[in-house]
């Protein structure tokens, strides 16, 4: 395996020889259940005509269309680790965080909110941990260095 990529072991289905795919809630690692991991030698996977995502994208026409739309999607997750690192200024506990809406706005009424800002505070916490940006300062509390 190259470094860099990560073994996903007996979960990884195969369609093709290049083409893998992880999906699910705990495989895919997004909380609501309906994330779809696809990895595949060079860029192959990304040529298509259509492209589908599960965040209210729907259907997305055009290779270049998609590619503008996932950097910015990808630029997201550093956006928002900023954020999180900001409001770490304080030691915060992972309740406090979730509750802090760092994924949607305080009007987003939808049944799986919650459980989508816990896991989203959970895993950005464990990343500035291991990073050395934060440091957990009392059980259950953490703060930015």
């Amino acid at each position: 395996m190259a470094a860099g990529i990560v073994d996903w072991g007996s979960n990884e289905r195969k369609p093709t020889d290049s083409v893998s795919v992880l999906q699910g809630a705990t495989l895919g690692a997004y909380p609501s259940g309906n994330s779809v991991l696809v990895r595949g030698s060079s860029e192959s996977i990304l040529i298509a005509d259509f492209y589908v995502t599960f965040h209210q994208k729907g259907v997305i026409e055009g290779r270049e269309t998609f590619l503008t739309m996932l950097d910015k999607f990808h630029a997201v997750i550093g956006r928002r680790h900023d954020e999180m690192l900001d409001y770490m200024s304080e030691p915060r506990t992972l309740d406090e965080m979730a509750e802090h809406r760092f994924v949607y706005r305080p009007h987003v009424d939808i049944a799986f909110v919650e459980t989508v800002e816990r896991r989203t505070a959970e895993l950005h916490i464990a990343r500035m941990l291991e990073r050395g940006e934060a440091v957990e300062v009392d059980h259950g509390r953490s703060a930015r260095v």
